[in-house]
């Protein structure tokens, strides 16, 4: 079934593309000449990156700062940088797993 894809294989694949840095941003639609504008479309105040439009965006950093507030209130001892968003987490045993199992079925 070639047109079926899940939930599952659909992050596979836009993980794959975050790491590989395949995501086609206004960064690289203006070189190609695809885009009228390399700013972000959101903010339109900085050339759009990867890191730019995932990390760096004022429109996206609330996200990040409500998660951090939920690992905080959670008491998860988690640091996150944008390394740390793209590879993983770089150590689990800063990781109290219990805690982080009753924070996963809190969220369900």
């Amino acid at each position: 079934m070639p047109y079926k894809a899940t939930i599952e294989s659909t992050l596979r694949n836009f993980q794959y593309k975050y790491i590989h840095r395949i995501i086609a941003t206004n960064k690289y639609l203006f070189k190609c000449k695809l885009s009228n504008s390399n700013l972000c479309d959101f903010c339109s105040e900085n050339i759009e990156t990867i890191e730019h439009l995932f990390w760096e965006c004022k429109h996206i950093q609330p996200i990040w700062n409500q998660l951090i507030s939920f690992l905080e209130q959670q008491q998860l001892n988690v640091k996150l940088s944008f390394l740390n968003v793209i590879f993983g987490i770089n150590s689990l045993k800063s990781i109290d797993c219990d805690k982080a199992t009753r924070a996963q079925a809190s969220c369900s």
